[in-house]
C-alpha cells in the first residue's frame, strides 16, 4: 500500500488537489498526507474510531503521528475529541462535530415496514421464515472487518440463524470477498447466508 501510494503521488495524484480530507486509517494514509504536507496542501483528519486518535503500539504511535500532519481535526465524540488533544501538534483546532442520526429513517420498524423489508430480505434469502433470525453485517468487504468469522459464527448457531452480508468489495477479483463467498457457499451455510456486494443507499432498510 505505501509503495503504491508513494507512485500515485509521483504519478500526480497530488495535482491541483486544494485540500485532503483522511477519514479512517490504512497503511497509505501517512504516505499521502505526508506528501500533501510538504506540498503545503492543508489535511483535514476526521476521528471515528477508538484507536483514530493513536496509541501505545508501533502502529498506534504511527496513526498518532499521521494525526500531527493534519491542520484541523474533526471528531465524532467528546472522547475522541479529548484524546486527540493530548496528540496533536500545539495550536492544532479540534472540532468536535454534532454525530447527528436521521430519526425518520433509522427507528424501530411499523409493521409494514418489517414486512416490507423482510420481503426485501427475501430476496437475497428465499429460504428466510417469518420467525427466523436474521444476522445482518453493513460495511466494506475486508479482513479488518473478518465478516468470515462472523460467517463461522453464525454457521455454528441453529438453522433459523440466516445472514446477509451488504456492504462493497474492493472490486472483481478481491481476494478476500472471492473468500468469503466460498464460506457462505459452503454446505453448513448455503442455504441461510447471502452476501450483496455493492454499495447500497437505503441500507436503513436492511436494519429496519
Amino acid at each position: 500500500e505505501c509503495i503504491w501510494a508513494h507512485r500515485r503521488v509521483n504519478a500526480g495524484l497530488l495535482d491541483d488537489v486544494d485540500i485532503v480530507h483522511s477519514a479512517g486509517w490504512t497503511w497509505m494514509t501517512p504516505v499521502l498526507l505526508y506528501a500533501a504536507r510538504r506540498r503545503g496542501i492543508p489535511i483535514v483528519r476526521e476521528l471515528t474510531t477508538p484507536g483514530d486518535p493513536g496509541g501505545g503500539s508501533l502502529g498506534g504511535r504511527l496513526i498518532g503521528w499521521t494525526n500531527r500532519l493534519a491542520d484541523q481535526i474533526v471528531a465524532i465524540s467528546p472522547a475522541l475529541a479529548g484524546q486527540a488533544r493530548n496528540v496533536v501538534r500545539s495550536g492544532t483546532p479540534v472540532w468536535c462535530r454534532p454525530n447527528g442520526v436521521d430519526t425518520k429513517k433509522f427507528r424501530p420498524p411499523t409493521a409494514p415496514d418489517r414486512d416490507r423489508c423482510r420481503q426485501m430480505a427475501k430476496e437475497h434469502l428465499p429460504a428466510l421464515r417469518e420467525n427466523d433470525v436474521l444476522v445482518l453485517q453493513v460495511g466494506r468487504i475486508r479482513a479488518l472487518k473478518n465478516q468470515r468469522f462472523l460467517a463461522d459464527c453464525v454457521a455454528g448457531l441453529p438453522e433459523r440463524f440466516r445472514l446477509l452480508v451488504v456492504g462493497p468489495s474492493y472490486g472483481a477479483g478481491d481476494p478476500y470477498a472471492e473468500a468469503l463467498r466460498t464460506r457462505l457457499a459452503q454446505p453448513d451455510l448455503s442455504n441461510r447466508a447471502a452476501f450483496v456486494d455493492c454499495n447500497v443507499d437505503d441500507v436503513y432498510c436492511y436494519i429496519k
